[in-house]
């Protein structure tokens, strides 16, 4: 019974963003320039323009597939500090794209994140619809970890 009751209390995360979950101490280990007031300024926000402006703000911050790895490897430690058994996190496929990055070693960086965390993790690609259906074709396959 015990077992059974375990299985029913474990902590799933369904919807976080990836690039919308770093933290303060992350965007300054990728850009230790920055100081916590430039990051506590760029991160405020009261409404969802604020939001989609802070969303950008971090997005400039992620420009390699090291930097992608380290924001995916710090969620997922502070995840599973929680006790999260699962994740489903979306991260902006499109956007990354969009910005001239190659998303393959991307994907690949994040992948190899997603395997080595202590939950189980499934990805959403997020392709962003100001760029249009024909730039999302080639996320159109599913993509997850095992």
């Amino acid at each position: 019974m015990a077992a059974i009751m375990a299985r029913m209390l474990q902590k799933a995360e369904l919807h976080l963003h990836l690039e919308g979950s770093v933290e303060a101490e992350t965007l300054r280990e990728l850009d230790p320039s920055l100081t916590i007031d430039q990051i506590a300024a760029a991160t405020s926000y009261t409404d969802f323009t604020g939001f989609i402006e802070s969303y950008v703000w971090v997005n400039r911050l992620l420009r390699s597939p090291g930097d992608y790895a380290i924001a995916a490897r710090r969620l997922f430690d502070r995840l599973a500090s929680e006790e999260v058994t699962y994740a489903r996190s979306p991260i902006s496929a499109g956007i990354i794209s969009g910005s001239s990055r190659e998303f393959a070693p991307i994907y690949n960086a994040l992948q190899r994140e997603a395997v080595r965390a202590k939950l189980g993790v499934r990805w959403i690609l997020d392709a962003t619809r100001q760029f249009g259906a024909e730039a999302a074709k080639p996320y159109s396959t599913s993509r997850r970890n095992g």
